[in-house]
């Protein structure tokens, strides 16, 4: 999954609003994500994994911190 040129133009505008998103979007990196990225407008997160197993782990990790965290598998 080539993972270089994504990008959110809304992120200068929202993030700086919303430390939540920025504090997610950290830990995910922090936790294996190759990248994460806030999606739309905001304010939800998505991270992108190597792995079912490393999405699935930082999504339980990401609940322990508090926060509404899912995992999904990308469909071949």
């Amino acid at each position: 999954l080539d993972i270089n040129g994504i990008f959110n133009c809304f992120e200068v505008a929202v993030l700086p609003e919303c430390p939540a998103a920025t504090n997610i979007k950290q830990k995910m990196v922090e936790l294996g994500a190759q990248a994460a990225m806030m999606s739309g407008s905001g304010p939800s997160v998505f991270g992108i994994f190597d792995s079912l197993t490393g999405a699935k782990s930082a999504a339980l990790e990401l609940r322990k911190s508090g926060y509404r965290a899912f995992w999904c598998e990308l469909a071949r």
